[in-house]
């Protein structure tokens, strides 16, 4: 348990400081909307998971302290960056799309990672009824779907 809960909160929380470095060179008010949503989401599920892991308070403590600096970590070193021109702060510029497309695979790629770890068990488990199966990988493919719409349209 003890071992998934870090895991899962070391790859929320660089995922958070990836997507945090777009803020600086794109702060477009769908993009803060769609951070907001986002990292809500991420704590509820990182908060779920701790729940049920059992955190005493301290350990609870931390976690969201370590959560609720990561995206302000995220967003600050994109602004540091930007003072230098690692990164241009002209938004459309092949410099910028490409460290923005990097920052984008590797958030991605963390992601994936997490989800194949700790979901992919319940998919594969004989004992999970098959009406909840179905329902969580339904959820899932919506889920991409939701997300993919929201980037097109943002």
């Amino acid at each position: 348990g003890s071992y998934k809960l870090q895991i899962l909160e070391f790859s929320i929380a660089f995922h958070s400081v990836l997507i945090g470095f777009p803020v600086t060179t794109s702060p477009s008010g769908s993009l803060v909307t769609a951070l907001g949503i986002h990292q809500f989401f991420e704590g509820v599920s990182l908060g779920l998971a701790g729940v049920s892991a059992g955190l005493d308070r301290l350990e609870f403590m931390k976690l969201a302290l370590i959560f609720s600096l990561s995206i302000s970590l995220g967003v600050s070193l994109g602004y540091f960056f930007s003072l230098f021109n690692i990164g241009s702060s002209d938004t459309g510029s092949d410099y910028s799309k490409g460290w923005e497309g990097i920052g984008n695979a590797i958030a991605s790629g963390v992601l994936l990672f997490v989800a194949v770890e700790f979901y992919i068990k319940d998919f594969a488990d004989p004992e999970e009824v098959h009406g909840r199966k179905w329902g969580k990988i339904i959820s899932f493919l919506l889920g991409c779907t939701l997300m993919t719409a929201v980037s097109i349209w943002t």
